[in-house]
């Protein structure tokens, strides 16, 4: 292909992108009404304790009373609210890093997260994250599973 079409194509797909940003802008960040509905959309059979959503409103951190030793992790993409479960055999750790809580996974597909909290907030949440990954040496079940005895299927679509 010629150069000057392939940055012509390139400069085309920018241009319309930013003027689909500006025409349609998300204007409902997360707060914990939607958090909520959303994660029990995606996890029916859990209790949700503490709702953490980041300053910026575009992703959410869940303690889950059920399935213990979980967290919810909630992300807007857009107009898309996408959820996950995370057990502790999911977590390696949290770090605070650059101001914000990094969280990495047992999972080459998506190896961390980052999530912008305020600065107070970030030792708590840090310490709660890595609480609940040193769970999967308690006996937790493999993180394909949810746990629980009226699960459906077994297998969960882990997608942030």
């Amino acid at each position: 292909m010629d150069p000057v079409q392939i940055s012509g194509s390139l400069a085309a797909i920018l241009l319309l992108a930013y003027i689909a940003t500006r025409m349609f802008p998300v204007k409902n960040p997360l707060d914990e009404g939607r958090v909520t509905r959303n994660l029990l959309r995606y996890e029916p059979d859990a209790v949700l304790g503490d709702i953490h959503v980041t300053d910026n409103g575009k992703a959410a951190l869940v303690t889950l009373k059920r399935p213990e030793n979980s967290l919810g992790l909630t992300v807007q993409l857009g107009d898309r609210v996408v959820c996950r479960v995370l057990r502790g055999a999911d977590i390696k750790r949290a770090e605070i890093k650059n101001s914000k809580l990094v969280i990495h996974f047992d999972d080459y597909t998506q190896p961390t997260v980052s999530l912008a909290y305020n600065a107070e907030r970030l030792p708590e949440l840090q310490a709660h994250v890595n609480r609940v990954a040193s769970a999967r040496h308690d006996g937790a079940p493999p993180s394909n599973t949810k746990g629980t005895p009226a699960a459906s299927g077994g297998e969960t679509s882990h997608a942030a």
